[in-house]
Formats: structure tokens, sequence, C-alpha cells
């Protein structure tokens, strides 16, 4: 750096250097601004700067005594109202160099000990958090799994029974012909079933007249009583919601207090523990004390042999710069000689391509002379000698081996070049003369090798659409093979999901266009119970709902989803339909979570947790319920004669004390005020 600070040229326009202005009390600080500042110049007015730093043929950084500041990249900034003045002040300082350092130690070790101390801390409250929370997922994972564990319980109980009373009936050849006979009876009386039909709903019309009539013969002292009953049944389970209530509120509170508890036991700890570890810190500082005055004899003593030191450094720094003389002098040398052993090297490397080149026209040559009709040539060139009673020369007969093979070191050194140079332009006026066609054979060559690589090309091209035909065959025969497996998969599946949810329909999935299934798509037929084949656009609302789901079970069947959203699927269907999906999505599907938006109570009791959607003040809010908490217990049956007489008096004692559990309503619909909840 101290170098640099006067090199950088002269500035122009006689400007003067910023570092220049600058006048420090000693002269080693001024390597200091040097180093913040560089060459910076400085310019009467922001005109001037612009001119100096961006339009000469070197780029200056420039600041003007406003502040202005143009730097070397283009950029202007700077400016002010006022100027700054008095930034740079020296003051003395009340303590020696030596006790500054060590105040900074102990300072940089004290602050080392905090930080310490403060990451244990960290570290302590980020355990007893974590701690805190795995508690309380453990509790709530065992109040899940007794859960859990009671449901499959009573799901294991209720298969057994159903497996116990399930019988597979199989149908006779007899029997399959007989239902024939019976559809077609029932095809063929179809039309008095409607006109029975039309009588039932007639009988129903009038039935619920007289039902009308009947339930209005009390008149208004009857309306009087039913309401009050309603009012004292409402009035009856919000008292029994609000006991229960209170016991749940009741286990919390005390939960919290035991957690709180102990949550301030281990805070005395961790207050006691602190204290003993800033005792400790404590004794260590005062140790430390009295090892720094130990260190600062040393440090004396150390000074002392750095002068010394510093003066072998100053003699070995005056030989090492004769060395560094002697080694450049040197260096100098081996440049010129590497120099000249590059420039040896480059010729010798021209040689060499000049003979690779001269070898190649030679290779080229005698291509050329065996595609010629040599035995033609011969015959004129015997003729020729003939008559002109002439023998072949040493030269020309050079030549002629020449052209066949490579000239041995003996016959290279009988060959004259004066002679080769004057054979060659001989010969070269003989081929001006003669005005051969010469360039047809050059343009049936390059002709020729255009159309060897076109057709390389084309081959090379052929090849690839050929490989990518084969691949898109394979890709569409593997599509076809993976659709109709799965579509065979998703067919049987959808005729057993529809049986089972309809209690004897039919459904079945057909392609349009068996030869092409991706072209024309699939047709979705629908037989309800107790009537025709339809085709799904043609079905009612909760027809169109259970051929909806069956479809959609069907495709969980063959790839499972982990996540089902499901809005009001239960709109259209009676509470008998409703009790069949749910009871499917509790029972098949076990493997996935389903999210439904209902209004129906029979959904409700099958759900796991309900989540009601309410509104107060103008405020959406949430509540979510767990419908097993209002399960109705029932009590423990009597036992018989024998297992009385057999039963001890103690067991018969806590048998009698036992208290019935708290009964939940008897309506397990939430009733949540709002749109309506989700389950």
């Amino acid at each position: 750096e101290a170098g640099n600070m006067y090199s950088g040229g002269k500035p122009p326009e006689g400007v003067p250097k910023l570092l220049d202005l600058i006048k420090p009390n000693k002269e080693e600080y001024r390597v200091a601004f040097y180093f913040a500042l560089r060459h910076t110049l400085v310019a009467d007015n922001l005109e001037q700067a612009t001119r100096i730093g961006m339009q000469g043929k070197t780029r200056w950084r420039v600041v003007t005594l406003q502040g202005q500041l143009v730097d070397t990249s283009g950029t202007m900034s700077g400016g002010g109202h006022h100027v700054a003045k008095g930034g740079m002040r020296a003051s003395a300082c009340a303590y020696s160099p030596e006790e500054v350092k060590v105040l900074v130690q102990a300072y940089e070790q004290a602050q080392s000990k905090l930080v310490v101390i403060r990451q244990e801390h960290r570290a302590l409250e980020e355990a007893l958090q974590l701690t805190e929370r795995e508690i309380a997922e453990f509790n709530l994972r065992e109040r899940k799994c007794t859960m859990e564990l009671a449901s499959l319980k009573k799901q294991m109980a209720s298969y057994e029974a159903r497996l116990k009373v399930l019988v597979v009936p199989k149908m006779s050849s007899d029997e399959k012909s007989k239902v024939k006979q019976l559809e077609k009876l029932i095809a063929s009386r179809s039309g008095e079933l409607q006109q029975t039909q039309e009588q039932h709903k007639k009988l129903e019309d009038e039935v619920r007249q007289l039902h009308h009539r009947i339930m209005n013969i009390g008149g208004d002292e009857l309306n009087t009583a039913k309401a009050q009953v309603k009012d004292i049944n409402q009035r009856v389970e919000n008292m029994r919601r609000q006991i229960k209530k209170a016991w749940l509120d009741a286990d919390t509170m005390e939960k919290n207090s035991k957690r709180a508890q102990a949550s301030a036991k281990h805070a005395r700890e961790e207050r006691e523990n602190t204290e003993r570890v800033l005792e400790t810190l404590k004794e260590e500082h005062a140790a430390l004390d009295d090892k720094a005055e130990v260190v600062l004899t040393a440090h004396n003593e150390l000074k002392q042999s750095l002068a010394h030191h510093d003066k072998l450094l100053n003699e070995l720094k005056g030989k090492r710069d004769q060395i560094i003389h002697a080694a450049q002098a040197m260096k100098s040398q081996e440049v010129d000689l590497v120099n000249e052993m590059e420039e040896k090297t480059r010729f010798l490397r021209e040689l060499y391509g000049k003979i690779q080149a001269w070898a190649n026209q030679l290779k080229e040559a005698r291509a050329e002379y065996q595609q010629l009709p040599l035995d033609l040539l011969h015959d004129l060139r015997a003729a020729q000698e003939q008559a002109d009673d002439l023998t072949v020369g040493s030269a020309q007969q050079l030549g002629r081996t020449a052209i066949k093979e490579d000239l041995g070191d003996y016959d290279l050194r009988n060959v004259h070049r004066a002679e080769v140079d004057a054979r060659i332009t001989t010969l070269e006026e003989t081929v001006k003369d003669l005005k051969p066609n010469l360039t047809s054979i050059e343009e049936f060559r390059r002709a020729d090798a255009e159309y060897r690589t076109k057709q390389s090309d084309y081959d090379e091209v052929n090849n690839r659409r050929e490989e990518a035909r084969r691949k898109l065959e394979a890709l569409r025969q593997d599509r076809l093979a993976e659709f109709m497996s799965g579509f065979s998969v998703i067919s049987v599946k959808l005729k057993e999901m529809y049986q089972l949810i309809t209690l004897g329909g039919d459904a079945e999935l057909e392609l349009v266009d068996t030869l092409d299934p991706f072209s024309e798509g699939i047709n979705f037929s629908v037989r309800p119970p107790k009537k025709s084949w339809k085709q799904i656009t043609n079905l009612s609302g909760g027809e169109k709902t259970l051929a909806s789901l069956s479809l959609v079970f069907a495709l969980h069947h063959y790839k499972p989803t982990p996540l089902y959203f499901m809005d009001e699927i239960d709109a259209a269907l009676d509470f008998r339909n409703v009790s069949i999906i749910a009871g499917y999505i509790k029972e098949r599907t076990k493997n996935a979570q389903f999210i439904v938006i209902s209004l129906r109570n029979h959904m409700f009791e099958s759900a796991d947790l309900l989540v009601g959607i309410y509104k107060t003040h103008d405020v959406s809010k949430s509540l979510a319920i767990n419908p097993k908490a209002f399960e109705v217990k029932k009590p423990l049956p009597l036992p018989s004669p024998q297992t009385r007489d057999a039963m001890t008096s103690g067991e018969q004692q806590s048998r009698k004390r036992t208290p019935l559990p708290i009964e939940g309503p008897p309506n397990t619909r939430p009733r949540v005020a709002g749109p309506g909840p989700g389950t």
C-alpha cells in the first residue's frame, strides 16, 4: 500500500488529491487514509468533476467541495445542506496499551462465559418446553389409543356376530333359469306395477289428510302443552351438557395445577444450580486475576526479546534483498533462453508441418496416379521412346519410382533439386498447353462425398425415426395393458361396491371402442334395485350420488388416496342410504382420512370427530366435539342366582356400590348455531 500511495500519474487540470490535503499527526497514519481514499481527486464543482472523472483517457474518482462524488463506474452520489467538520480528532487515552489489552482480554473472557451461560439457559428452557409438549402429546396419544381400542373391540364383536350369521348363497342352474323367467315376468308386468303405485300414492295422500285432521283435534291447548314439553326437554338437555362440561373443566384444572407445581419445582432447582455456577465463576475470576500478573511479567520479557529479534530480522532482510537481486538477474537470463528455445521449437514445428503437407500431397498424387489408365500410359511412353530412340534418364526413372513407393536414402542423395524443379515446371507448362478438364474429377469427388454424407445422415435419421416409432408403439401397448388391467379391477370392484351400497343394484363400466379405449371414452351404466338399466345422466339425484360414491370407493380400492374431502354427499339420500355410506366410510376405509361436510344425524353418529361452524356477533367460530364422549353406557347385567351365590360378599358390595356414569344427551346430533356442522 505504501508503494502505490505515490503512484497513479499526474492528475488532470492541476486538481489536488484528497490524500495530499489531509495532514495527519504522524506520517505513518497516511497509509491508513490512503487505504480508504485511494487516488481520489478534489474538484470545484460537479461539472469539472464529471469532465475529469469520465471524459479523459483514464477514469478518476473525483469528489467536489460540496460533497458530490463521481465514481469510476459512472455512478454519482453525495451532496448535502451543511459541511460536517471535526469528525477526525485525536485525544489522549487514560490507559496504557498494556492495560487496554488486559481489559480487552478480561472483557472477552467474561463475554464468552456469559454467552455460554445464556446458551445453557436457552437450551434448558427449550428442553423444558419440549418435555411439556411431549407430555401433552403422550397424554393425547394415550386417550386416542384407549378410544381406538374400545372401538376396535366393538367392531370385532360385531364382525364375529355377522360372520356367524352370514351364509354365502349359491344358485343352481334350475334356480338361475327360474330367475330369468321371473325377470321376464317382472318386465311384462311393469304396467300393472305403475298402476298400483299410482293407487298407492292416492291412498297415501288420503292418509296424510286424515293424519292432519287428527293432529288438529286438540286445538290450541294441545299445541301449547306440546311446546311446553319441548321447552322442558330442551332445558334438561342443556343442564346435562353443562354438568358434563363442568366435570371436564374440573379435570383439566386439576391437571394444569399439577403441571404448574412441577414447573415451579423445576424452576427452583434451576435457580439453585445457576447460583452455584455463579459462585464457581467468581472463584475462577479471582484465580485469573492472579494469573494476569504472571502473564504481564512474561509479556515485558517477551517485549525485550522482540526488540532483539527485530534487529536480527533487519539484518536478514538485507541479505534477502541481495539474494532477490541475484535471483532476478538469473531469471532474466532464463527468460532469454526460454524465448530462444521457443523460437527454435516454432521453426522446427513449421518444418514438420511442411513435411506433413508434402507427404499429404504425395499421398494424393499417388491416389490420382492409381486412378489413371496405367496400361495405356505405359504403351504411349514405350511408343514415344522407340520413336525418339531414347532411353529413360535416371531422374525420370527415380520420379516414376517415387510415384509408386518412397525412395531410400541412397536414391535421395542422387536427386538434384534443380533438375526436379525444372521437370516440375516443364510438366506444368505441358498440362497448361493440353488444357484438360481436371476440375471434373474434383467435382465428381465432391459430389460423391456430399452424396455419401447425405446418405449417412438419411440412414441415421431414418434409424432414429424407426427407433422412436418402436418406442412409441411399446409405450402405447404398455399404456393399454396397464389401463385394461386397472379397468378390469375397477369394473369388478364397482359392481361389488354398488351392490353393497344399494343392497341389490348393479353397475357396469364398458368401453365405447374396445379397439381404442382412449378415443371414445367409457359408458357408466347403472341398474338401481328393482329398476331397469340406465345411463348415469338419466338417474335421480340420490341415485347419481350412490353411483358416484361406488365409483369413488372402487377407485380407492385400486389406488388408495390418503385424504378425501366430500361436500354434502348425503344431501339427496334418505336416512337408510346415509347410514350405509357412513358405515362403509367408517369400517372399510381405514387407510384414508375422510373430511365430510354433512347435515345428517346418521353421518354425525359415525364420525370420529365433529367440528361445528357457527356465527356470533358477525364472527365465524368453530367447535370440536368427540361423539364418543356422549355415548350412553349401559349398566352391568344382574348376575344369575347361581353366580350370585358363587360371588363373595366383597364382590357383591363392590358391584352394588359402582356408580352409574353420567349420561350424555339422548340425541347425538351436535346442536351448533350457524350454517351447519361439518365432519
